[in-house]
């Protein structure tokens, strides 16, 4: 270690272990929020890990005005990088992708929405395909477009939402994946990600990446609470605003459906993407809507002609090529010259 010759310290962890020691007050202050009884363990991990106590604790006095600003301007300045927005249900992921986008408007960038027909803001476009985005714009995947698609299956549609994202990452887009849980995605996507932002009980599955030592140290404990890492860098905000975009219909973009038109609006957005009937009828039945498939064949004027021609077409057995029964005839013919030989052999004997 390297002697600071003002100080008189060593850098590194001995300089962090003297600051600690003379900042017992922001260390306590800093504690409260966890409960009382998991104080100890908490201070005992800080100790372990000084450094990044000593960076915590200084994240955790300054005001979230500045540490704001600083999430802005990397936003401006992200080019062909992909962030991870993950968190419980309810934990107010979406809240935060939404204020990253109005972040980047505020910049002066496009922003796109890969997601379901769902409810997004005016000043926001949909894509069904994050690639179809300008080069220099920001595109918000909802966690609708990875989980469930109703063009393909669950494993498909994270293959054909997450497949792009190597590609993506090397344009000049921001994109902003959000996700309940990290164990989704692939472990590959997952470290390559450029930035992680985690809201209440992340559920994170790397052990092994640097964030799992922020992470013991440094927890979101509330829904208003939000923690964003860069690698190199983080930041936890303690208040995190809400977007001035925000409503009941974006938070509650999945809420069942009963009414007839809605389901109506939405089956025809289904159909517009490419859906099959079956696939909208499927679609509004996750969401407890259930009707008959004559029923959306009428309501989406639809002919059974039409659908017949979606459906795909079943294949019919064929018989076995010629070559494999001159095969069989050949070694049923072997097969009786062999019995007839084994036969005169024994009878001669």
């Amino acid at each position: 270690m390297l002697l600071d010759k003002t100080s008189g310290l060593f850098y590194g962890d001995e300089t962090a272990k003297f600051w600690l020691q003379t900042h017992e007050g922001a260390w306590d202050n800093f504690c409260r929020r966890y409960k009382f009884r998991e104080r100890d363990e908490l201070k005992r991990k800080m100790y372990n890990a000084p450094l990044i106590t000593m960076r915590a604790i200084k994240d955790f006095k300054s005001s979230d005005f500045r540490k704001t600003e600083k999430i802005k301007e990397r936003i401006r300045n992200a080019r062909g990088e992909v962030w991870l927005c993950a968190g419980k249900k309810g934990g107010g992921k979406t809240w935060v992708c939404y204020l990253l986008l109005e972040w980047a408007k505020e910049m002066g960038r496009e922003c796109y929405v890969a997601a379901p027909p769902l409810k997004i803001p005016n000043w926001t476009t949909r894509v069904s395909d994050p690639a179809a985005a300008p080069i220099d714009s920001v595109v918000y995947i909802s966690e609708g477009a990875i989980q469930y698609s109703a063009r393909t299956s669950m494993v498909a549609s994270q293959r054909d939402a997450l497949s792009i994202l190597p590609i993506l990452r090397h344009s000049g887009r921001l994109i902003i994946v959000e996700s309940q849980s990290t164990k989704i995605i692939d472990i590959a996507l997952l470290r390559m990600m450029d930035a992680i932002i985690l809201k209440q009980e992340p559920l994170y599955s790397d052990e092994r990446h640097p964030l799992r030592f922020v992470l013991d140290i440094l927890k979101p404990k509330r829904k208003e609470e939000t923690l964003f890492f860069f690698g190199d860098d983080f930041c936890f905000l303690k208040a995190t605003p809400r977007p001035k975009c925000w409503s009941d219909d974006l938070s509650l973009a999945w809420h069942p459906i009963q009414q007839e038109d809605e389901a109506m609006k939405y089956g025809a957005d289904l159909l517009e993407q490419g859906a099959s009937p079956r696939e909208i009828r499927r679609v509004l039945i996750a969401r407890s809507f259930r009707r008959p498939l004559d029923w959306w064949l009428e309501t989406l004027g639809l002919t059974e002609k039409v659908y017949v021609t979606e459906e795909p077409m079943l294949v019919q057995a064929q018989p076995p090529p010629p070559q494999i029964k001159v095969q069989n005839s050949a070694r049923e013919n072997k097969k009786t010259k062999v019995e007839k030989v084994t036969k005169g052999v024994i009878g001669q004997l």
